[in-house]
């Protein structure tokens, strides 16, 4: 009977901790408002430095082209 209420004790502590993990899991794969304020800009600055600059990469002839 003891073994029975330690067995039932431990799985619900399982269940518990699994639940806390997914919660946990699931707030890390959504960014956060101002993550994506922070990405927004970088990506409008890229933009705007590339049209005052006139540079355009190309990024896979850089792989094929780039020694070192």
């Amino acid at each position: 009977k003891l073994l029975e209420q330690e067995m039932t004790k431990l799985m619900k502590e399982y269940r518990e901790k699994e639940l806390e993990r997914n919660r946990i899991r699931d707030k890390c794969k959504t960014p956060s408002a101002t993550d994506e304020m922070t990405l927004e800009n970088g990506r409008k600055k890229l933009e705007y430095y590339k049209m005052l600059t006139c540079i355009r990469w190309d990024y896979p002839m850089m792989k094929t082209c780039a020694k070192g």
